[in-house]
C-alpha cells in the first residue's frame, strides 16, 4: 500500500490462513486420517499455496513494473527481491532464452562483475536454453537489479573433488566407504566440527500402526544405507556439488553437499 501499486489481499490470504489452520488438526497432521482425508488436505493446502504464490507474484510484478533500467543494448535485467526483514546473502539460480556463442556474464547495479556457474537447465529442449547460479546480495525488504552481458568472464573455481569441497573458510571431506562426512574444518579456529564415528544414514525399525499403541521408543537399527558412489556434479567460481548416492534395499539415497565460493557453512 505505502508504494500504491496494489492493494493487500486480505480476504485471499485470510481464505489461505484457515485452510492452513484447518489441516493442522491434530489426526491430519499427524497422519492418522484415513485416505479421504489425505486428498482434501492434499488439495486444500495446495489451494492455500496457489493463493499466497499468487499474491507474492501480483505484488513484485507491480513493484518491477515502476523500476527504471536504462536500455543497453544487448542486455537483459534481473531484478532480485528479498522479502526477508535481512540482508539476503544467497545464490540464485535464473533460467533464461537468450543463448549465445559468445556467452555470458553478470554486473550488478554498480557495474562491479558478479561470478556467474552455469548449470543443468531444468528444460530438456536444445541448446536454446540456460541456467546459471549466481551470488546476491540484497537489502531487507527490498530488491537490487543485475545485468546479463555478453561476452565471457572467466572466473576461478573453489577447491573440489569427488571427496571434497573447500573455501577460504571451510574444508568438507567425505568418506568415500561410508558417505559420511569425516571431516568438517572451520579454518579461522582449526575446530573440526565433525562427529566422529556417527552413521550415516539409518532405518529403524518399525512395525507398529499409525497410533503406535504400546509403542514407547523407536530405537532398535535395522541397518544403515550404503554408500555406492560419490561424484562431483559442479565446480566453478560460483559453488561446488558433491552428490553421495547411497542404497537400502530397493530405497536409493540422493544427498547434495554445496559449498558456495564466498560461504562459511555448507547446504
Amino acid at each position: 500500500d505505502s508504494l500504491g501499486v496494489r492493494a493487500y489481499p486480505l480476504g485471499e490470504l485470510t481464505q489461505a490462513w484457515k485452510l492452513v489452520l484447518f489441516n493442522q488438526f491434530h489426526d491430519t497432521l499427524a497422519g492418522t486420517s484415513i485416505e479421504p482425508a489425505y486428498e482434501d488436505a492434499r488439495d486444500q493446502l495446495g489451494h492455500a499455496s496457489s493463493i499466497a504464490a499468487s499474491a507474492f507474484n501480483a505484488a513484485v510484478q507491480s513493484i518491477a513494473r515502476q523500476v527504471e533500467i536504462e536500455p543497453e543494448e544487448e542486455m537483459r535485467p534481473v531484478v532480485v527481491f528479498n522479502p526477508h526483514a535481512w540482508p539476503l546473502r544467497a545464490i540464485v539460480e535464473i533460467e533464461y532464452t537468450w543463448t549465445r556463442p559468445q556467452g555470458h556474464h553478470v554486473v550488478d547495479d554498480e557495474g562491479e562483475r558478479v561470478p556467474m556457474q552455469l548449470t543443468r537447465p531444468l528444460t530438456t529442449m536444445s541448446g536454446m536454453r540456460s541456467r546459471f547460479a549466481v551470488p546476491v546480495e540484497v537489502p531487507p525488504l527490498g530488491y537490487r537489479t543485475y545485468r546479463i552481458r555478453l561476452g565471457t568472464v572467466p572466473g576461478e573455481a573453489i577447491g573440489c573433488s569427488d571427496t571434497q569441497l573447500e573455501n577460504e573458510h571451510v574444508r568438507l571431506e567425505l568418506d568415500p566407504a561410508t558417505g559420511r562426512i569425516a571431516r568438517l574444518v572451520h579454518k579461522a579456529s582449526g575446530a573440526d566440527l565433525a562427529a566422529p564415528g556417527s552413521p550415516h544414514a539409518v532405518v529403524i525399525e518399525d512395525r507398529s500402526d499409525t497410533w503406535g499403541h504400546d509403542v514407547v521408543a523407536f530405537d532398535q537399527v535395522a541397518g544403515e544405507f550404503e554408500c555406492v558412489g560419490l561424484r562431483l556434479l559442479e565446480s566453478g567460481p560460483v559453488r561446488g556439488i558433491v552428490r553421495v548416492e547411497s542404497r537400502y534395499g530397493s530405497s536409493t539415497l540422493r544427498e547434495d553437499y554445496v559449498l558456495g565460493a564466498d560461504s562459511a557453512y555448507v547446504d
